[in-house]
């Protein structure tokens, strides 16, 4: 098994709404992976990528 890890930062400053929260979560559906998105701005916990209400939470 290969394990990658990498990490981005996404600068908005309105926040991440339902349109784009939605088009991130069918993009990481379409992949094998675990992948987390955390609001550095808000609580900071790690949310499941693919689930919309947890994203744009």
């Amino acid at each position: 098994m290969t394990y990658w890890s990498a990490e981005f930062v996404v600068r908005n400053e309105h926040g991440l709404h339902a349109r784009p929260g939605t088009m991130l979560v069918n993009t990481i559906k379409q992949f094998n992976s675990e992948i987390t998105v955390t609001n550095l701005d808000g609580t900071g916990k790690p949310a499941n990528g693919r689930s919309l209400m947890k994203v744009v939470r």
